[in-house]
Protein backbone atom coordinates (compact mmCIF):
# COMPACT_ATOMS: atom_id res chain seq x y z
CA UNK A 1 0.00 0.00 0.00
CA UNK A 2 1.20 3.54 -0.61
CA UNK A 3 0.58 5.50 2.16
CA UNK A 4 1.26 9.43 0.46
CA UNK A 5 -1.29 7.82 -2.30
CA UNK A 6 -4.18 7.02 -0.32
CA UNK A 7 -3.64 10.19 2.03
CA UNK A 8 -3.87 11.97 -1.37
CA UNK A 9 -6.79 10.01 -2.31
CA UNK A 10 -8.63 10.90 1.46
CA UNK A 11 -7.76 14.75 0.89
CA UNK A 12 -8.96 15.11 -2.92
CA UNK A 13 -12.56 16.93 -3.20
CA UNK A 14 -14.85 17.40 -6.05
CA UNK A 15 -15.15 13.63 -7.44
CA UNK A 16 -17.93 11.57 -6.50
CA UNK A 17 -18.18 8.92 -3.85
CA UNK A 18 -17.62 6.33 -6.65
CA UNK A 19 -14.60 7.70 -8.01
CA UNK A 20 -12.90 8.11 -4.44
CA UNK A 21 -13.93 4.67 -2.95
CA UNK A 22 -12.22 3.26 -6.81
CA UNK A 23 -9.54 5.70 -6.56
CA UNK A 24 -9.08 4.20 -2.53
CA UNK A 25 -8.99 0.94 -3.98
CA UNK A 26 -6.24 1.44 -6.30
CA UNK A 27 -3.96 3.39 -3.62
CA UNK A 28 -4.40 0.73 -1.12
CA UNK A 29 -2.76 -1.61 -4.17
CA UNK A 30 0.14 0.92 -4.85
CA UNK A 31 3.33 0.34 -4.63
CA UNK A 32 5.48 3.53 -3.62
CA UNK A 33 5.25 4.65 -7.20
CA UNK A 34 1.40 5.18 -6.92
CA UNK A 35 1.07 2.39 -9.42
CA UNK A 36 -1.02 -0.87 -9.47
CA UNK A 37 -2.34 -3.32 -11.84
CA UNK A 38 -5.10 -5.07 -10.44
CA UNK A 39 -8.09 -6.87 -13.17
CA UNK A 40 -11.50 -5.10 -13.14
CA UNK A 41 -12.95 -8.24 -10.82
CA UNK A 42 -10.76 -7.20 -8.14
CA UNK A 43 -11.63 -3.65 -8.01
CA UNK A 44 -15.31 -4.74 -8.42
CA UNK A 45 -14.99 -7.11 -5.56
CA UNK A 46 -12.84 -4.62 -3.55
CA UNK A 47 -15.55 -2.13 -3.70
CA UNK A 48 -18.76 -3.69 -3.91
CA UNK A 49 -19.29 -2.56 -6.83
CA UNK A 50 -21.05 -3.63 -10.58
CA UNK A 51 -18.03 -3.69 -13.39
CA UNK A 52 -19.32 -1.32 -15.13
CA UNK A 53 -19.20 1.42 -12.57
CA UNK A 54 -15.97 0.72 -11.90
CA UNK A 55 -15.13 1.24 -15.66
CA UNK A 56 -17.03 4.31 -15.46
CA UNK A 57 -15.15 5.64 -12.77
CA UNK A 58 -12.25 5.08 -13.82
CA UNK A 59 -12.70 6.72 -16.73
CA UNK A 60 -13.98 9.80 -15.13
CA UNK A 61 -10.83 9.72 -13.06
CA UNK A 62 -8.13 9.59 -16.15
CA UNK A 63 -10.46 12.27 -17.86
CA UNK A 64 -10.10 14.47 -15.00
CA UNK A 65 -6.30 14.04 -14.77
CA UNK A 66 -6.16 12.01 -11.40
CA UNK A 67 -5.68 8.41 -12.77
CA UNK A 68 -3.24 7.34 -15.71
CA UNK A 69 -3.78 4.10 -17.24
CA UNK A 70 -1.43 1.93 -19.67
CA UNK A 71 -3.37 -1.33 -21.33
CA UNK A 72 -1.05 -4.12 -21.61
CA UNK A 73 -1.38 -7.21 -23.76
CA UNK A 74 0.09 -10.57 -24.24
CA UNK A 75 0.08 -11.98 -27.59
CA UNK A 76 -3.48 -11.94 -28.18
CA UNK A 77 -5.03 -11.62 -24.83
CA UNK A 78 -5.33 -8.79 -22.69
CA UNK A 79 -3.87 -8.25 -19.39
CA UNK A 80 -4.99 -5.79 -16.41
CA UNK A 81 -4.42 -2.28 -16.97
CA UNK A 82 -1.76 -0.63 -14.61
CA UNK A 83 -2.71 2.39 -12.86
CA UNK A 84 -0.97 5.02 -12.15
CA UNK A 85 -2.54 7.59 -9.44
CA UNK A 86 -1.10 11.32 -10.48
CA UNK A 87 -0.05 14.39 -8.01
CA UNK A 88 0.58 11.84 -5.28
CA UNK A 89 2.89 14.00 -2.83
CA UNK A 90 5.75 13.25 -0.93
CA UNK A 91 4.64 13.45 2.73
CA UNK A 92 8.49 13.88 3.59
CA UNK A 93 9.26 16.35 0.83
CA UNK A 94 8.67 20.00 1.65
CA UNK A 95 10.19 22.02 -1.36
CA UNK A 96 7.05 21.84 -3.37
CA UNK A 97 5.88 24.98 -2.15
CA UNK A 98 2.53 24.48 -2.03
CA UNK A 99 2.08 22.44 -5.41
CA UNK A 100 1.89 18.66 -6.07
CA UNK A 101 4.65 16.32 -6.58
CA UNK A 102 4.08 14.19 -9.25
CA UNK A 103 6.95 11.04 -9.47
CA UNK A 104 6.84 9.96 -12.97
CA UNK A 105 9.68 7.55 -12.67
CA UNK A 106 8.27 4.23 -13.35
CA UNK A 107 9.05 1.49 -10.64
CA UNK A 108 11.01 3.10 -8.35
CA UNK A 109 10.43 2.81 -4.85
CA UNK A 110 12.15 5.69 -3.87
CA UNK A 111 11.43 8.84 -5.74
CA UNK A 112 13.26 10.15 -7.97
CA UNK A 113 12.56 12.97 -10.84
CA UNK A 114 9.60 14.32 -8.84
CA UNK A 115 8.39 17.60 -10.44
CA UNK A 116 6.75 20.00 -8.99
CA UNK A 117 3.53 21.47 -10.92
CA UNK A 118 0.02 23.64 -9.82
CA UNK A 119 -2.62 21.42 -9.42
CA UNK A 120 -4.49 23.31 -11.78
CA UNK A 121 -1.91 21.81 -14.57
CA UNK A 122 -2.14 18.19 -13.56
CA UNK A 123 -3.63 16.94 -16.88
CA UNK A 124 -4.55 13.26 -18.11
CA UNK A 125 -1.72 13.68 -20.90
CA UNK A 126 1.49 13.46 -18.29
CA UNK A 127 3.44 10.44 -19.60
CA UNK A 128 5.00 7.82 -17.15
CA UNK A 129 8.80 7.80 -17.85
CA UNK A 130 9.67 4.89 -19.25
CA UNK A 131 6.92 3.17 -20.43
CA UNK A 132 8.36 2.46 -23.42
CA UNK A 133 9.66 -0.25 -21.63
CA UNK A 134 7.05 -3.21 -21.20
CA UNK A 135 5.57 -2.80 -17.59
CA UNK A 136 6.07 -6.60 -17.18
CA UNK A 137 9.94 -6.09 -16.97
CA UNK A 138 9.87 -4.55 -13.40
CA UNK A 139 8.39 -6.00 -10.52
CA UNK A 140 6.47 -3.80 -7.76
CA UNK A 141 9.99 -2.25 -6.29
CA UNK A 142 11.60 -1.73 -9.66
CA UNK A 143 13.98 -4.86 -9.36
CA UNK A 144 14.69 -6.25 -13.58
CA UNK A 145 12.54 -9.23 -13.05
CA UNK A 146 13.73 -12.30 -14.65
CA UNK A 147 11.82 -14.61 -17.29
CA UNK A 148 10.35 -16.73 -14.35
CA UNK A 149 9.28 -13.73 -12.26
CA UNK A 150 7.80 -11.81 -15.45
CA UNK A 151 5.59 -15.04 -15.91
CA UNK A 152 4.70 -15.27 -12.46
CA UNK A 153 3.72 -11.14 -12.65
CA UNK A 154 1.19 -12.06 -15.58
CA UNK A 155 -0.44 -14.20 -13.50
CA UNK A 156 -0.67 -12.43 -10.62
CA UNK A 157 -4.72 -12.29 -10.41
CA UNK A 158 -5.85 -15.89 -10.67
CA UNK A 159 -9.05 -15.11 -10.37
CA UNK A 160 -9.91 -13.86 -13.80
CA UNK A 161 -7.32 -15.72 -16.43
CA UNK A 162 -5.63 -13.44 -19.13
CA UNK A 163 -7.89 -12.55 -21.91
CA UNK A 164 -11.26 -12.29 -20.08
CA UNK A 165 -10.98 -8.68 -18.94
CA UNK A 166 -14.41 -7.40 -20.08
CA UNK A 167 -15.13 -4.92 -22.97
CA UNK A 168 -15.73 -1.15 -22.47
CA UNK A 169 -19.16 -0.10 -22.17
CA UNK A 170 -19.01 2.01 -25.49
CA UNK A 171 -17.74 -0.84 -27.02
CA UNK A 172 -20.60 -3.16 -25.05
CA UNK A 173 -23.76 -0.93 -26.07
CA UNK A 174 -22.51 -0.49 -29.70
CA UNK A 175 -22.35 -4.04 -30.01
CA UNK A 176 -25.93 -4.47 -28.49
CA UNK A 177 -27.16 -2.09 -30.70
CA UNK A 178 -25.68 -3.61 -33.59
CA UNK A 179 -26.77 -6.86 -33.01
CA UNK A 180 -30.64 -5.51 -32.29
CA UNK A 181 -30.68 -4.12 -35.72
CA UNK A 182 -29.58 -7.32 -37.21
CA UNK A 183 -32.35 -9.07 -35.35
CA UNK A 184 -35.21 -6.01 -36.43
CA UNK A 185 -33.63 -5.75 -40.33
CA UNK A 186 -32.87 -2.08 -39.21
CA UNK A 187 -29.96 -0.51 -40.79
CA UNK A 188 -26.66 -2.13 -39.36
CA UNK A 189 -24.01 0.45 -38.82
CA UNK A 190 -20.97 -0.56 -40.85
CA UNK A 191 -17.95 1.37 -38.75
CA UNK A 192 -18.05 2.64 -35.81
CA UNK A 193 -16.79 6.52 -36.66
CA UNK A 194 -15.05 8.67 -34.15
CA UNK A 195 -17.88 10.98 -34.29
CA UNK A 196 -20.14 8.07 -32.97
CA UNK A 197 -18.17 6.74 -30.46
CA UNK A 198 -17.98 10.18 -28.97
CA UNK A 199 -21.57 10.41 -28.79
CA UNK A 200 -22.13 7.17 -27.41
CA UNK A 201 -19.44 7.86 -24.74
CA UNK A 202 -21.89 11.22 -23.83
CA UNK A 203 -25.29 9.06 -24.41
CA UNK A 204 -23.61 6.52 -21.72
CA UNK A 205 -22.20 9.11 -19.59
CA UNK A 206 -25.77 10.90 -19.07
CA UNK A 207 -27.69 7.76 -18.92
CA UNK A 208 -25.05 4.85 -18.57
CA UNK A 209 -25.19 1.13 -19.75
CA UNK A 210 -28.81 0.43 -17.80
CA UNK A 211 -30.28 3.17 -19.17
CA UNK A 212 -28.85 2.87 -23.02
CA UNK A 213 -30.61 -0.81 -22.59
CA UNK A 214 -33.42 0.68 -21.53
CA UNK A 215 -34.09 2.29 -24.75
CA UNK A 216 -32.95 -0.67 -26.67
CA UNK A 217 -35.32 -2.80 -24.97
CA UNK A 218 -38.26 0.28 -26.17
CA UNK A 219 -36.88 -0.03 -29.70
CA UNK A 220 -37.57 -4.05 -29.90
CA UNK A 221 -41.82 -3.37 -28.39
CA UNK A 222 -42.43 -0.15 -30.80
CA UNK A 223 -43.92 -0.95 -33.34
CA UNK A 224 -42.68 2.08 -34.77
CA UNK A 225 -38.93 2.14 -34.21
CA UNK A 226 -39.07 -1.54 -34.92
CA UNK A 227 -39.96 -1.02 -38.02
CA UNK A 228 -42.92 -3.58 -37.67
CA UNK A 229 -45.47 -0.15 -38.78
CA UNK A 230 -44.46 1.34 -41.29
CA UNK A 231 -46.24 4.49 -42.67
CA UNK A 232 -47.41 4.11 -46.32
CA UNK A 233 -45.74 8.13 -47.10
CA UNK A 234 -42.18 7.42 -45.94
CA UNK A 235 -39.42 4.53 -45.87
CA UNK A 236 -38.18 6.38 -42.80
CA UNK A 237 -35.76 3.48 -40.65
CA UNK A 238 -34.25 3.97 -37.34
CA UNK A 239 -30.46 4.11 -37.37
CA UNK A 240 -27.69 4.51 -35.38
CA UNK A 241 -26.75 8.17 -35.91
CA UNK A 242 -30.76 8.79 -35.66
CA UNK A 243 -30.81 7.03 -31.95
CA UNK A 244 -27.61 8.90 -31.21
CA UNK A 245 -29.12 12.82 -31.16
CA UNK A 246 -29.65 13.49 -27.88
CA UNK A 247 -33.61 14.81 -28.55
CA UNK A 248 -34.02 11.38 -30.19
CA UNK A 249 -32.44 9.61 -27.47
CA UNK A 250 -34.84 11.35 -24.74
CA UNK A 251 -38.04 11.17 -26.44
CA UNK A 252 -37.52 7.12 -26.69
CA UNK A 253 -36.65 6.95 -22.81
CA UNK A 254 -39.76 9.59 -22.30
CA UNK A 255 -42.46 6.70 -24.04
CA UNK A 256 -43.12 9.06 -27.03
CA UNK A 257 -42.79 6.18 -29.61
CA UNK A 258 -44.33 3.48 -27.42
CA UNK A 259 -47.41 1.79 -28.75
CA UNK A 260 -50.16 3.44 -28.06
CA UNK A 261 -52.87 1.56 -25.83
CA UNK A 262 -56.27 0.62 -27.35
CA UNK A 263 -59.16 2.13 -25.96
CA UNK A 264 -61.46 -0.68 -25.02
CA UNK A 265 -64.73 -0.07 -25.17
CA UNK A 266 -67.12 -0.74 -21.42
CA UNK A 267 -68.96 -3.82 -21.71
CA UNK A 268 -72.79 -2.48 -21.35
CA UNK A 269 -74.73 -3.60 -18.46
CA UNK A 270 -77.32 -5.25 -20.97
CA UNK A 271 -74.57 -6.51 -23.39
CA UNK A 272 -76.01 -10.29 -24.02
CA UNK A 273 -73.87 -13.08 -24.08
CA UNK A 274 -74.42 -14.99 -26.96
CA UNK A 275 -75.69 -13.98 -30.41
CA UNK A 276 -79.14 -13.65 -30.13
CA UNK A 277 -78.33 -9.65 -30.00
CA UNK A 278 -80.51 -6.62 -32.05
CA UNK A 279 -79.14 -5.38 -34.78
CA UNK A 280 -79.06 -1.97 -33.09
CA UNK A 281 -76.51 -3.32 -30.74
CA UNK A 282 -74.85 -5.34 -33.64
CA UNK A 283 -74.34 -1.33 -35.39
CA UNK A 284 -73.34 0.12 -31.96
CA UNK A 285 -70.40 -2.14 -31.68
CA UNK A 286 -69.22 -1.69 -35.39
CA UNK A 287 -69.52 2.32 -34.79
CA UNK A 288 -67.19 1.55 -31.45
CA UNK A 289 -64.71 -0.56 -33.75
CA UNK A 290 -64.41 1.83 -36.38
CA UNK A 291 -63.99 5.13 -33.93
CA UNK A 292 -61.19 2.98 -31.83
CA UNK A 293 -59.67 0.50 -33.82
CA UNK A 294 -60.33 -1.83 -31.14
CA UNK A 295 -62.47 -5.30 -31.36
CA UNK A 296 -62.27 -6.86 -28.54
CA UNK A 297 -65.13 -9.15 -29.28
CA UNK A 298 -63.81 -12.53 -31.15
CA UNK A 299 -64.79 -14.74 -28.42
CA UNK A 300 -68.95 -13.60 -28.63
CA UNK A 301 -68.71 -12.50 -32.43
CA UNK A 302 -65.93 -13.87 -34.15
CA UNK A 303 -63.16 -11.44 -36.14
CA UNK A 304 -63.83 -7.88 -36.47
CA UNK A 305 -66.54 -6.98 -38.68
CA UNK A 306 -64.37 -6.20 -41.84
CA UNK A 307 -62.36 -9.63 -41.02
CA UNK A 308 -62.46 -13.13 -42.76
CA UNK A 309 -64.63 -15.28 -40.36
CA UNK A 310 -66.65 -12.41 -38.94
CA UNK A 311 -70.07 -13.16 -37.70
CA UNK A 312 -71.45 -9.82 -38.36
CA UNK A 313 -74.07 -9.48 -41.26
CA UNK A 314 -72.42 -7.09 -43.78
CA UNK A 315 -75.48 -5.25 -43.70
CA UNK A 316 -75.03 -4.50 -40.17
CA UNK A 317 -71.76 -3.39 -41.21
CA UNK A 318 -72.39 -1.18 -43.98
CA UNK A 319 -74.95 0.85 -41.35
CA UNK A 320 -72.06 1.34 -38.78
CA UNK A 321 -69.98 2.53 -41.61
CA UNK A 322 -72.57 4.90 -42.72
CA UNK A 323 -73.21 6.30 -39.37
CA UNK A 324 -69.92 6.77 -38.37
CA UNK A 325 -68.55 8.63 -41.89
CA UNK A 326 -71.50 9.61 -43.37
Amino acid sequence: MSLDATIHAWKLKGISPTQKLVLLSLADRAGEDHTCWPSMKRISDDCCLSKSSVKRAINQLCEIGILRRENRVQGKANLSSVYQIIGVQDRHDNSSGGGVTVNLGWGHSEPRGGVTVNPKLISKNLSIESMSSKPEDFDQHGGKMNGAQAELFSASEPSEPQGTEEPEDWQTAYDEFTELAKQLKLPVPRKLTDTRKASLKRRLKEDGLDGWRQVLTKIRQSDFLSGRKKSEKSDWELNVDWLLKPANFNKILEGNYDNKKPVRTPQLENEPKNNGVSDEFLVKICCDYLSTGYWGRDEIYGPAPDKAGTKIPASIWSDAKRLTHG
